[in-house]
């Protein structure tokens, strides 16, 4: 089976936006003894961050202790985009976790910036 979902899987998404800046967006997805998670996109966003630039470490883990299974830098240079961007992810063939084990999507959190995360997944 690949990531993308077929005409028999039902896409699932979710959404945190803090509310707030210098606090870490969390997207997680409960575990599920009969369930294998298959995480197909993620999108993040910044607010106006003012004419700083900044980064955001934004990473996937899987398990109880979860364990990080990929994990990107997003750096953003103010004079260049002003300050506010969105960066799209997306994974052709999924990104598994095995069953009963949860995925924990995070956006970490930077200084005057509140950053949004959306996760799409079957």
């Amino acid at each position: 089976m690949y990531g993308i979902p077929g005409p028999h899987v039902a896409a699932l998404n979710t959404t945190h936006f803090p509310g707030a800046d210098n606090t870490a967006a969390v997207c997680t997805v409960a575990a599920d003894t009969k369930e294998t998670w298959v995480l197909d996109w993620i999108h993040c966003s910044f607010d106006e961050g003012g004419a700083t630039d900044y980064s955001s470490t934004l990473t996937v883990a899987f398990g109880t202790a979860p364990t990080t299974k990929w994990q990107v830098i997003i750096a953003v240079d103010a004079s260049v985009y002003g300050g506010a961007g969105v960066f799209p992810f997306y994974f052709p063939r999924g990104l598994y976790n095995a069953k009963g084990e949860q995925m924990v999507v995070t956006l970490a959190a930077v200084a005057n910036v509140e950053g949004k995360l959306n996760i799409g997944y079957h």
